[in-house]
């Protein structure tokens, strides 16, 4: 007999940052050419199957602007797991992802 588990997660970070190109690639296992700036919150979907194990993820890809923060924090609280993208080339969004775990840790 399976153990079917359901996880919420959230992808967090900066804008451009490769969001949803990270997502894209774990769940389609491919990349897009074009991808736009995610508005307020998108979800994609996944199950992996191992034995005796089904794990279904929602995996929600948010937006980085400032303007969508209040949209964004309602996931928070419904996840079980977060990931903190930044760009390696962007000292900035490596201090910002700093920033959005201090943020999360304050609304979980």
């Amino acid at each position: 007999m399976e153990s079917i588990f359901c996880f919420d997660l959230v992808i967090l970070g900066n804008s451009n940052v490769g969001k949803s190109s990270l997502l894209s690639r774990y769940v389609y296992n491919n990349l897009p050419e074009q991808i736009q700036n995610t508005s307020g919150v998108e979800f994609l979907k996944k199950t992996i199957f191992e034995p005796q194990i089904v794990a279904r993820l929602k995996i929600w890809d948010t937006a980085g602007q400032e303007r969508f923060r209040n949209i964004i924090r309602t996931h928070y609280t419904n996840s079980e797991g977060a990931l903190l993208d930044y760009d390696i080339h962007d000292r900035d969004s490596y201090n910002d992802a700093i920033k959005w775990a201090e943020e999360l840790n304050d609304w979980v």
